[in-house]
């Protein structure tokens, strides 16, 4: 609460003194020289309030971004997280259109850089300004209702500290067929492009089975390249596998079972869950968030320093007061 109160006071603050900027501008009465004047004036301390309340905004705004986007999919599979790019958009709109004016007002050299004679002001266009202040008004209505919408939601998977979590937050597949006596069940987990653990169990609708099983074979097809994971019995008719299967569609598995010299063969459809992102934004907007805090330590540091220098000035000499007497 208190980042998404900093955020939304700094925004008004930028979008606010953008707007008084711009009405000063654009008043009748303002030509000219008192331009210059007023411009002299407000430049160095507009430029402070303006640097502060931007800096605010950024790192305000990646934190809450973290903390109300789960993952890096949802910034486009939510609406939460669309109108979010859409004010990230309008953001780098307004920041380009702000270092814009600021260069034409203070020119390549930093505002608090002043020489000890001022030199007059440059003169900006109030239209470039204006332009910028409408920008403002539209971000912070896209703010407006992203306030009104529904955080995005779409949790990332967890990463499974024991055998039963990394059990109970797997997906299985299960497709079952038969072919003479036998009844064939197969099974893949999680059912993605990756690593999948495969399970294949064939067991005799006769009582007792006529003849034991000697061996399993599994193929995945697909559309380029077939995979053939090798399979190990781990009980009674039941047989494990590991094998990794690409980004490419499936389209079945065919089990062959070989009992005594003689080869059976399955054939069921198959499809592969597509690969999400489940990755956390949180941690990359925080680094983010987080860096540019030092970086605006840093440079406010060195303002610090060099105003430290500036306001102690060198004494001269008594033989300089001499010759200047």
């Amino acid at each position: 609460m208190l980042a998404e109160a900093l955020h939304i006071l700094a925004g008004c603050i930028w979008v606010g003194v953008v707007l008084a900027l711009a009405v000063m501008l654009w008043r009748p009465t303002v030509q000219g020289l008192e331009r210059r004047v007023l411009l002299r004036m407000i430049g160095g301390p507009l430029a402070v309030v303006l640097l502060a309340s931007v800096g605010i905004v950024l790192v305000t705004g990646l934190y809450s971004a973290g903390r109300q986007v789960e993952t890096v999919s949802g910034l486009v599979t939510t609406g939460y997280g669309r109108a979010l790019l859409i004010k990230t958009g309008l953001l780098v709109v307004l920041l380009v259109l702000g270092a814009l004016n600021a260069t034409r007002l203070h020119g390549l050299q930093m505002p608090w850089r002043r020489p000890a004679i001022p030199r007059p002001a440059r003169m900006v266009s109030a239209r470039l300004i204006a332009v910028e202040a409408a920008v403002g008004v539209g971000l912070l209505i896209v703010a407006g209702v992203l306030a009104e919408s529904a955080p995005s939601r779409e949790t990332a998977t967890p990463v499974a500290s024991s055998a039963t979590e990394a059990a109970a937050s797997t997906v299985e597949r299960t497709e079952a067929g038969s072919v003479a006596d036998l009844v064939v069940t197969i099974s893949a987990t999680p059912n993605r492009a990756g690593l999948n653990a495969f399970t294949v169990t064939a067991a005799s609708s006769r009582r007792p089975a006529p003849r034991p099983i000697d061996s399993v074979i599994l193929e995945v097809v697909g559309a380029a390249s077939t995979v053939s994971p090798p399979l190990r019995p781990i009980g009674a008719g039941r047989y494990f596998g590991v094998a990794r299967l690409d980004s490419g569609p499936v389209r079945e598995m065919r089990a062959v079972i070989e009992r005594n010299g003689q080869q059976l063969g399955v054939t069921v459809p198959w499809t592969v869950s597509a690969a999400t992102n489940t990755s956390r934004l949180e941690p990359y907007v925080n680094t983010l968030a987080a860096s540019l805090v030092v970086l605006s330590l840093g440079v406010f540091a060195g303002w610090f320093v060099l105003r430290r220098r500036r306001a102690v000035p060198d004494l001269p000499d008594f033989a300089e007061l001499e010759l200047r007497r």
